[in-house]
């Protein structure tokens, strides 16, 4: 079975023994936490948003964008989305088993 490491997608050989590994070095495994620290900031900020623009009814009022508040809330589910996704990938089925 060929494994990818999940920041760089360099192909690794599964060990001998034991767990296989997430990353391929240990830039990539520092590139990852630090991604994944961004994306959880970006997703906070996103949530936020998100909660904003459900409660405002900002009927006829457009954004700096000029996206309406139903656009922008459908933009923003998206990019929360695309991001839990990456998230996702970076955090791997090695990383759930760990906690």
């Amino acid at each position: 079975m060929q494994l990818k490491c999940k920041k760089c997608g360099t192909a690794m050989e599964p060990p001998e023994t034991g767990r296989p590994p997430t990353f391929c070095s240990v830039p990539c495994r520092r590139a990852a936490e630090y991604e994944i620290t961004r994306i959880n900031r970006h997703l906070e900020r996103l949530e936020s948003e998100r909660i904003r623009l459900n409660v405002t009814d900002r009927s006829g009022i457009k954004d700096c964008l000029g996206r309406s508040n139903v656009v922008a809330l459908a933009d923003t589910q998206r990019n929360i989305a695309e991001l839990e996704t990456r998230l996702l990938l970076l955090l791997g089925e090695n990383e759930h088993e760990q906690h």
